[in-house]
């Protein structure tokens, strides 16, 4: 069997051709996946510090419902949907103003009240706080 110069001519150039293709993906997930590691990275360490925080809001919402409309073929359905009450407490940590929900801190606290909380402050690898979040302290 024989393989003509010119036939080899241009298997050897799509050969390259996609060798170089394959080369430039490379290049391009490796340097993606730099840029996602050092700026998009989900990986935080968290410290946890506990602290005073003060009751500045209080909001009582009563259950309610919701009625959602479904099309089911040609008809409406309505579909019910029942919506808990919510006890929101607006806490003040550090000049930071945290929401939560909790209906026993709601009933137990007055405003300007002090709470035991743990502040838990993210850092990502880089040692820039880009997360903080509160809890209450037992």
């Amino acid at each position: 069997m024989y393989i003509s110069i010119a036939l080899w001519d241009q298997i050897l150039t799509v050969s390259l051709w996609i060798l170089l293709a394959i080369l430039v993906g490379l290049l391009i997930y490796v340097l993606f996946g730099a840029f996602v590691n050092l700026y998009w990275t989900h990986a935080l360490t968290y410290s946890s510090d506990p602290a005073k925080a003060k009751v500045v809001d209080k909001k009582h919402e009563n259950a309610t419902y919701s009625t959602t409309l479904m099309p089911i073929g040609k008809v409406l359905i309505p579909q019910t949907h029942r919506i808990e009450e919510r006890n929101y407490v607006s806490l003040r940590v550090n000049d930071e103003v945290h929401i939560i929900d909790n209906k026993d801190l709601y009933w137990d606290v007055e405003i300007g009240d002090n709470v035991d909380v743990i502040v838990h402050d993210g850092y990502n690898k880089r040692g820039i706080l880009t997360h903080t979040y509160i809890t209450l302290a037992h």
